[in-house]
């Protein structure tokens, strides 16, 4: 005999102790900061960023 069994949705242990809203926001998406040594160039970009005199005027 084949057994008829309905599988029943449980909540995480997590989401038993936390509110609606901590839930809410949990999904949300954020902002984090890296540190600038963590940002590896793309290899194969189509933008680059060419070093020149002009550039380092910008930023004086």
């Amino acid at each position: 005999m084949a057994k008829n069994e309905t599988k029943m949705p449980f909540a995480k242990l997590d989401d038993l102790f936390t509110t609606e809203e901590e839930r809410q926001t949990a999904n949300l998406e954020k902002v984090i900061d890296i540190p600038i040594t963590e940002i590896e160039d793309f290899p194969n970009h189509p933008f680059k960023v060419i070093v020149n005199d002009e550039l380092k005027g910008l930023s004086k």
